[in-house]
């Protein structure tokens, strides 16, 4: 295999791994939004922009088990905004 062609092979090996961890961050702030809109019938625009601009899955995880046990959206908003 020639320089070029392991050059390429590596890039798109990057791009796949990166791919599948923008899938999973999107599907970590669907389970986010999926769980506030059961528990308390929606979200407001401002709290879905907030969580749409965090990119760690670790803080989205953390997010997803509070998203269960807050009282209330109000309540969610500044868990979002302090992470």
């Amino acid at each position: 295999m020639t320089l070029a062609e392991q050059l390429i092979q590596k890039g798109v090996q990057q791009g796949m791994q990166q791919g599948v961890q923008q899938g999973e961050v999107k599907k970590a702030r669907e389970d986010i939004v999926n769980v506030l809109e059961i528990r308390f019938g929606g979200i407001s625009l401002s709290l879905n922009e907030k969580l749409a601009g965090i990119r760690d899955q670790a803080i989205l995880a953390d997010l997803l088990r509070k998203a269960v046990t807050v009282a209330s959206l109000t309540e969610m908003e500044e868990k979002v905004s302090a992470s």
